[in-house]
C-alpha cells in the first residue's frame, strides 16, 4: 500500500487523541481509602480499598473535599460507600482516622511544577533544630526517590515540612512521613487461670500476677499495659491484660539493628518472584551482634509445630512492625532455633504485584534511612497553584501558532510557493505533538511508534550508511529507557516541546528548500540528498538527547520530548510531509 504510513500516522494519533481525552468523557468521583486505624470509629463499616463518594449526603470527588467534609466530624453520620448506604457515629473523643486517595484516572499527567497540585504541611512533634529538620528532609527526600515519585516534592518551610504532590501520588504521602520505628518482635500469649500464669523464655519460667484488669506483677514489680520492662537484657512489651489472657511482647530487632545484605542471586538484596497467583518478596538483611543474641535468647525454649510437609517451625513467628503496625509475619523454622541469627530474610505475600513491591520498598526505605528523628504532625492540607504553570502552559500552546504566523509571513515574502511547504508542514508538526502527549500519556505508545516507524523506513529502504543505524541504535535505547519511566508534562517537558517545535520546522524547510526556489517537481533524488541531511542532523541532535536522558540531568523531561518528536519525524511524518509536496508541486 502505497499509502500505509499515512495510514499510520492517523491510527497513531487517533490512539494518542483518545488516551489524552480519557479523563474528559470518563470522569470519576470519590476516594479510595488506603489504611483504617485501629481506633476508627467506624472501623466496622469502612476496610481498605473501600470507595466512599457521599459523607452526610456531600458528594466526595477528591481526597481534598474529603479531608474538607470530615475536619471535626462528630455523631451520627452516613456515608455511600461501595454505592451502599452504610452508618456509624464517631464520639467526642475519637476520629474517622482513615487514609484515603483519589480515584486514579488516566490521561496527560501535569507535572505538579505545571499543573500544581495537593500540599500537605508537617510539624515536629517537639521542637527540633535546624539541622534535625534538614535530617528529616532528607529521609523523606530519599523515600521519594525510593518510591520513584515523579510527582512528589518535599522541601522545609517555616519549620515544618511542606509536601507537593499530585492525586495520584497522594497516596504514598502516609509512607513518607511516618516516623518508620521498625521493630521485630514475638508475640507471647499466655492464659491465666486463677489471677496467675507463667511463660518460659531463654530457659528459664517466669510467674504472671493479675492484680487489677489492667496491673501484673512480673519478678515483682507491677507493670501496666503498653510499659515496657527488661528481663535478661530482652525488652518486653505489656500489650494486653485480661482475666483470661496476658499478651507480651519480645523486642528482637529494631530498624537500627538491620543492614541491607547482598546475597547471591544477582548481588541484590531484594527481588519479587512470582509463585502461583501470588507475589513473594524479599529482602536480605544483616542483624547487629546485638539482635543476633536476642534472637537466639527469644527464640529459645520456645513451642514447636510441624507442618503439613514435616517441617518444624516455631508456633508463634516474628512478627514485623512500623510504627507498631504490622507488615510481615514471618515464620522461624526450627533448626534456626537457639541460635545467633547473623542473617534474616524478610519475605512476604501479597496479591498483587503492586502490593507486595509497596511493602518491599516500605521496608527498604526504613531500613536504610532508618526511623525520622521525629514525629511529624499534619498541620494543613490543600490545593496549590504553581506560580510557573500558567506561563509555561500559555508558552506551550502559542508556540506552534507563532512559529506558524512568522514563517508562513517569511516564506510568503521570500517565495512564490511559501503556503505549499508551511500548511503540510504545521499539519505534520501538529500530528507529531499529538503523538509526543500521548506519549507522556502512555509511555508503552513510544514502542509502538518505533516499531511501526523503523520497519516501515527498513522496507523502504531509506536507511542511508552506519550513521541511519548508529542513530536506530540510539533510538532503541531510548525507546527501552521511555517505557521504563514515569514521565509528567513538567516545565522541562514544555521546553522541550519548544525545541522541538523548532527542529521539525528546520527539517521540514531542508525538505521543502526545493520548492520553495521555482522548481515545477520536486524530485526523488532532491529528497534523497534531503534525507540524508536529516539522518546526520537527527543523529547529532540523538547524541545530545541520550546524554541528556542518561545522565540524570533535570532535563530529561525535555530529552524525552524531542527524542520522541525526532522518532516520528525520521521515520514517519517528514516522509510523509515529502510526498504531500510532491503531489501539490506537480
Amino acid at each position: 500500500m502505497k499509502n500505509v504510513r499515512l495510514i499510520i500516522l492517523v491510527c497513531l494519533v487517533l490512539i494518542s487523541s483518545i488516551a489524552i481525552a480519557y479523563p474528559w468523557f470518563f470522569k470519576t468521583e470519590g476516594i479510595i481509602v488506603t489504611s483504617v486505624g485501629v481506633n476508627s470509629a467506624c472501623k466496622d463499616v469502612i476496610s481498605v480499598g473501600s470507595v466512599i463518594r457521599e459523607i452526610n449526603d456531600k458528594s466526595i470527588r477528591n481526597s481534598n473535599e474529603f479531608l474538607e467534609v470530615t475536619k471535626n466530624l462528630k455523631g451520627a453520620i452516613t456515608l455511600i460507600i461501595n454505592n451502599n448506604p452504610r452508618s456509624c457515629s464517631i464520639p467526642e473523643n475519637s476520629t474517622l482516622d482513615v487514609g484515603v486517595r483519589g480515584i486514579k484516572t488516566k490521561g496527560l499527567k501535569l507535572g505538579i511544577d505545571v499543573g500544581g497540585g495537593l500540599f500537605y504541611l508537617y510539624k515536629p512533634e517537639k521542637n527540633v533544630s535546624a539541622t534535625t529538620l534538614q535530617n528529616i528532609l532528607n529521609v523523606i527526600e530519599y523515600r521519594v526517590k525510593k518510591y520513584s515519585l515523579i510527582n512528589t516534592r518535599a522541601e522545609i518551610e517555616n519549620n515544618s515540612i511542606r509536601i507537593l504532590t499530585d492525586p495520584v501520588e497522594e497516596e504514598y504521602i502516609s509512607y513518607l512521613v511516618e516516623q518508620g520505628v521498625l521493630e521485630g518482635k514475638f508475640i507471647q500469649p499466655i492464659k491465666m487461670m486463677n489471677n496467675k500464669g507463667e511463660f518460659t523464655f531463654n530457659d528459664k519460667t517466669y510467674e504472671i500476677i493479675l492484680k487489677d484488669m489492667n496491673l501484673i506483677a512480673i519478678n515483682n514489680s507491677d507493670y501496666r499495659t503498653n510499659q515496657y520492662l527488661t528481663l535478661d537484657e530482652i525488652v518486653f512489651h505489656v500489650k494486653n491484660v485480661s482475666l483470661n489472657t496476658t499478651e507480651l511482647s519480645m523486642i528482637v530487632f529494631n530498624d537500627k539493628d538491620l543492614a541491607a545484605q547482598e546475597s547471591d542471586l544477582r548481588t541484590k538484596y531484594s527481588r519479587i518472584m512470582k509463585q502461583g497467583n501470588n507475589y513473594v518478596f524479599i529482602i536480605n538483611t544483616r542483624l547487629s551482634q546485638e539482635a543476633s543474641k536476642n534472637f537466639g535468647k527469644v527464640t529459645k525454649g520456645q513451642e514447636i509445630t510441624i507442618s503439613p510437609s514435616g517441617e518444624s517451625f516455631l508456633r508463634d513467628p516474628i512478627i514485623i512492625t512500623i510504627d507498631e503496625n504490622p507488615i510481615v509475619d514471618l515464620p522461624v523454622r526450627g533448626v534456626d532455633v537457639g541460635r545467633e541469627m547473623e542473617e534474616l530474610v524478610i519475605w512476604g505475600f501479597r496479591t498483587t504485584t503492586e502490593e507486595a513491591t509497596k511493602d518491599m520498598l516500605r521496608l527498604m526505605s526504613t531500613i536504610e534511612t532508618k526511623r525520622l528523628p521525629s514525629k511529624l504532625v499534619l498541620l494543613k492540607t490543600g490545593l496549590f497553584t504553581s506560580s510557573s504553570g500558567e506561563f509555561f502552559i500559555t508558552l506551550s500552546f502559542y508556540m506552534p501558532l507563532v512559529t506558524f504566523v512568522i514563517t508562513t509571513i517569511l516564506f510568503f515574502v521570500r517565495y512564490r510557493k511559501g503556503v505549499i511547504v508551511v500548511l503540510p508542514l504545521v499539519l505534520t508538526i501538529l500530528s507529531e505533538l499529538l503523538i509526543i502527549l500521548g506519549t507522556i500519556t502512555l509511555p508503552w505508545f513510544a514502542l509502538l511508534i518505533f516499531l511501526f516507524g523503523v520497519s516501515i523506513t527498513l522496507i523502504k529502504n531509506e536507511i542511508h550508511g552506519w550513521l541511519s543505524w548508529l542513530t536506530i541504535s540510539l533510538m532503541l535505547i531510548m525507546t527501552i529507557g521511555i517505557v521504563m519511566s514515569n514521565w509528567v508534562l513538567n516545565a522541562s517537558s514544555i521546553v522541550g516541546v519548544i525545541v522541538f517545535v523548532a527542529i521539525s520546522s528546520s527539517l521540514g524547510f531542508i525538505i521543502g528548500g526545493g520548492v520553495l526556489v521555482g522548481k515545477e517537481i520536486f524530485s526523488h533524488s532532491e529528497y534523497k540528498r534531503s534525507s540524508r541531511k536529516i539522518w546526520a542532523f537527527t543523529t547529532v541532535i540523538m547524541l545530545l538527547v541520550f546524554t541528556l536522558f542518561f545522565v540524570g540531568s533535570v532535563f530529561s523531561g525535555a530529552a524525552m520530548i524531542i527524542f520522541i518528536g525526532l522518532l516520528t519525524c525520521v521515520t514517519i511524518t517528514k516522509p510523509i510531509y515529502y510526498s504531500i509536496i510532491q503531489k501539490i508541486s506537480k
